[in-house]
C-alpha cells in the first residue's frame, strides 16, 4: 500500500510539472530564455519560450516585403511541415516554386492546397526520394524542362527533407544507412548535380541554398560522422547516428562554401529549425510502443507539442531567410555558416564543425558512396 501511495504522489508531481510547463509558467517568468542565454546557448531558438519577439533577428514582416517574381525554387519534402510552410510563403512573395516530395499523390495534393490559398501561385510537383540516388538523378532529369516552363534559372534550393530517428537499423537501396542517406547523401548529389543552374547567381545576382539540419548535430558520435560504409552501417541505433546525419549537413555548408570560392554568386547555408511540431514526430511514437508507459509519455509529448513548440509555419522562417531574402544573406555575409531561429547566426559544434580534415573527409566519403552506387 505504502508503495502504491509514493507511485501516486510521484505521478501528480510529475502532473503538476508537465502541467506548469504547458501553462508557461517559467515561460512567463523568463527561466527558459535564461537557460539559453546563461547556461546551454544551443538552446537559442529551440522553441518559443527560450527567446523573447525582440531577440528575433528575421521576421515575417520582412519576409512579406520580398518580391521574388521571377525567381525559381526547389523544396524537398515539400508536401508537408516545413517544407509546405516553405513552399507555400515562397509562392506567396512571387517565386516558381517546384515542389520535390517522395509521394507523387500527396505531392500534388500540397501543390492543390498551395494553388486553393494563394490563386495565383506557380507551383509544380515533382517525385524526388532523397533516399535513393537514382530516384535524384531522375529527379534533376526533369529539372531543366520545368525550369523552361517557370522561366529561367534556380534562385533558391532548399534542402528540407529528412526522416528522423529510426526504432530500427536501415540500409536503403543503395546500401546506406537510412537515415545518412535521406538526410544528407541524396542532398549532396542534388546539390551537385544542380549546382550549373545556380552558378549565374539567378535573377538577384546570388542564388541561395538552405539546409536544414538540426541541433542535434552537437549530438554525434565521437568521431563526428563516419568515414566508411562499414562503419557507417555498423553502427547501433541512436539519436547519435541522426546527429551524425545532421552534422553531415552542416559539414555540407562549409566544404560546399569552400569550394565555391568567395567569389561566387551561390551561398550556401545550413540551419536549425528549432524544435517544430512537424509529422517526423510519428517516428517518436512508433519507437515509444503500445506499453503503458510508452502511450503515457507519447501524451505528455502531444502537450508540449501543441502548446510548447514552434508551429511549422514559425518553424520555416529561418530557411525563408536564407532562401528568399539575398539582400539579406549579402548583407550578413551568410556563407557557409549555421542558424537558429529567428535568423539567428549560431556557432556550430565546435568539437566537430571546426575539425577541417573531417570536413573535407565527410565530403569526399559522400562522393565515394555517390560513385559506387547500389551495394
Amino acid at each position: 500500500m505504502a508503495v502504491l501511495k509514493l507511485l501516486s504522489f510521484l505521478v501528480v508531481i510529475v502532473a503538476i510539472l508537465v502541467g506548469s510547463l504547458i501553462a508557461g509558467v517559467p515561460t512567463k517568468m523568463g527561466v527558459w530564455r535564461w537557460v539559453a542565454t546563461n547556461v546551454e546557448t544551443k538552446l537559442v531558438g529551440m522553441a518559443p519560450a527560450f527567446m523573447s519577439a525582440e531577440h528575433y533577428e528575421y521576421s515575417f514582416e520582412q519576409l512579406r516585403r520580398l518580391d521574388l517574381t521571377g525567381q525559381n525554387a526547389i523544396v524537398t519534402g515539400a508536401n508537408v511541415g516545413l517544407g509546405y510552410a516553405t513552399s507555400l510563403h515562397l509562392a506567396r512573395q512571387g517565386a516558381h516554386v517546384i515542389l520535390a516530395c517522395r509521394n507523387k499523390g500527396k505531392c500534388a495534393n500540397a501543390a492543390a492546397s498551395i494553388r486553393a490559398n494563394f490563386t495565383a501561385a506557380a507551383v509544380e510537383a515533382l517525385v524526388l526520394d532523397t533516399s535513393s540516388l537514382k530516384s535524384v538523378r531522375e529527379f534533376v532529369a526533369q529539372v531543366p524542362l520545368a525550369l523552361v516552363r517557370l522561366g529561367g534559372s534556380l534562385d533558391m534550393l532548399v534542402l528540407n527533407a529528412g526522416i528522423g530517428i529510426l526504432p530500427e537499423a536501415q540500409i536503403s537501396v543503395d546500401g546506406i544507412e537510412l537515415m545518412f542517406a535521406t538526410n544528407h547523401v541524396g542532398h549532396q548529389l542534388l546539390y551537385s548535380l544542380l549546382l550549373p543552374l545556380m552558378d549565374s547567381g539567378g535573377k538577384a545576382g546570388v542564388s541561395r541554398v538552405a539546409l536544414v539540419s538540426s541541433v542535434a548535430h552537437f549530438d554525434s558520435y565521437e568521431y563526428g560522422v563516419a568515414l566508411s560504409r562499414e562503419q557507417l552501417n555498423s553502427a547501433p541505433v541512436s539519436a547519435k547516428g541522426y546527429g551524425q546525419s545532421k552534422l553531415a549537413q552542416v559539414l555540407f555548408a562549409q566544404e560546399a562554401t569552400e569550394r565555391l570560392g568567395a567569389g561566387s554568386k551561390v551561398c550556401v547555408n545550413a540551419l536549425h529549425p528549432g524544435g517544430v511540431d512537424t509529422n517526423i514526430w510519428r517516428q517518436l511514437r512508433e519507437m515509444l510502443g503500445e506499453s503503458v508507459l510508452g502511450r503515457l509519455v507519447w501524451k505528455a509529448m502531444e502537450l508540449i507539442r501543441k502548446d510548447f513548440m514552434w508551429r511549422a509555419e514559425d518553424g520555416a522562417l529561418t530557411q525563408l531567410m536564407l532562401a528568399a531574402d539575398s539582400a539579406e544573406v549579402v548583407r550578413r555575409g551568410a556563407r557557409g555558416k549555421y542558424f537558429h531561429p529567428q535568423g539567428v547566426e549560431h556557432p556550430p559544434c565546435a568539437k566537430n564543425a571546426a575539425n577541417k580534415t573531417l570536413q573535407h573527409a565527410v565530403w569526399t566519403f559522400t562522393e565515394q558512396l555517390i560513385a559506387e552506387g547500389p551495394q
